[in-house]
């Protein structure tokens, strides 16, 4: 599986899992074709660092999106790199391999100020909690 489409695999999961925990969900991601001489290459650029936009009643979160744990270090990095979010939450999510949807992707909240998301810096939240949002 190429990256591009591993990446598109697991932001549409997360936008599934969202929309069954009653979030409305926008893609904040970009495509558009750049021209070099014979050929177009295609580019796809995250709009602010983020992959989605979600909103409910109490919040809205912009989340970023992993393939792998490895990574979410570098997708705290890019949520934080696109300035100050007042008021807004910042989410990089992570599936493990063969977690279901109904469980729901491990979560963490990145907090300003904190260089890469930590337990003591930010909280991780699991899929499957006690109220089953996949949050705490």
């Amino acid at each position: 599986m190429s990256t591009i489409r591993k990446g598109n695999y697991y932001r549409n999961r997360t936008r599934q899992w969202l929309e069954q925990e009653g979030w409305t969900v926008a893609v904040a991601e970009t495509n558009y074709g750049v021209y070099t001489g014979d050929r177009v290459v295609y580019v796809k650029r995250d709009l602010w660092g983020g992959d989605l936009i979600a909103k409910n009643e109490e919040e809205i979160v912009w989340v970023q999106v992993k393939a792998n744990d490895g990574d979410v270090a570098a997708g705290a990095k890019q949520l934080l790199a696109a300035g100050p979010w007042p008021g807004v939450s910042l989410w990089v999510v992570y599936w493990p391999p063969r977690r279901l949807i109904k469980v729901g992707p491990e979560i963490f909240v990145i907090t300003p100020g904190c260089p890469e998301p930590q337990p003591d810096c930010s909280s991780s939240r699991s899929g499957k909690t006690g109220s089953g949002t996949g949050r705490s």
